[in-house]
């Protein structure tokens, strides 16, 4: 589980340790959901993106 405070505290960080770089975090349960937030976070540049997928069956 991600704590919301703490991944905004290490974004801060990175931010101030580097001079004003920007930062976009992506986080999933799955690689799926990883690669899918890495593109929402960094299409909307310094930001902290995590999406669920919710996958049905096929019959």
């Amino acid at each position: 589980m991600f704590y919301n405070k703490l991944i905004i505290y290490i974004k801060n960080m990175y931010k101030e340790k580097t001079g004003g770089l920007t930062c976009s975090i992506a986080y999933g349960n799955t690689f799926k959901e990883l690669l899918f937030s890495v593109k929402l976070a960094k299409m909307e540049k310094d930001s902290i993106r995590g999406i669920k997928i919710n996958e049905q069956e096929s019959l």
